[in-house]
């Protein structure tokens, strides 16, 4: 019994070690790159987050969609992007059932496939961006995913008016609190 807990609790750590590393890896970019939406770099200190959290990681079934779907998101500034939809994703979270579909570029081949997911749900407003958040998912089985709202990032515009944002598809709200992955950011107070 005690080697099975020990078992767990190295899972747990591993875990959790593995979603800091990759929020420490983002806070380097956006401290650091010549590419990160942050203007004053040298008062960047940060991104909020929620705590990392397992139950945020779910399994789902995924249902491929037509190679003729395809959505046109809007963007934050008016602006209209095409997107195929690959696939819909039905799990279960906090013992609710929901479902998100999966969007591809446009230009995407089979061969190597990344999923988009703008998503909101009822934080927006709140504890994160009211305009949503996104998850990106590398597509290994076309019948099965994990997917990790601890991993979830606020769009670049949240950090700078300079950038345009897709905004997540209605159908891509999901009616409950996902207490997971990227926290609003507030902006450094002026010197």
């Amino acid at each position: 019994m005690v080697v099975l807990s020990f078992v767990f609790s190295t899972i747990k750590t591993d875990y959790k070690q593995n979603v800091e590393d990759y929020r420490r890896q983002r806070n380097d970019f956006f401290r650091h790159s010549p590419f990160s939406p942050i203007e004053d770099k040298e008062d960047f200190t940060a991104l909020n987050y929620f705590d990392p959290d397992p139950a945020y990681k779910v399994e789902a079934d995924l249902y491929p969609l037509s190679d003729s779907s395809e959505i046109t998101i809007t963007r934050n500034d008016g602006r209209r992007d095409v997107y195929r939809k690959f696939a819909t994703a039905y799990f279960t979270l906090k013992n609710k059932p929901l479902q998100l579909t999966l969007l591809i570029s446009k230009d995407s081949s089979n061969n190597e496939l990344n999923a988009f997911i703008p998503f909101s749900d009822k934080t927006n407003g709140g504890d994160t961006y009211s305009g949503g958040r996104y998850l990106d998912l590398k597509i290994t089985d076309k019948k099965h995913a994990v997917i990790d709202f601890n991993f979830a990032y606020n769009p670049f515009c949240v950090y700078s008016y300079k950038y345009s944002c897709p905004l997540p598809p209605p159908e891509n709200h999901l009616d409950i609190e996902i207490q997971a992955g990227e926290k609003i950011w507030e902006k450094p107070q002026e010197k």
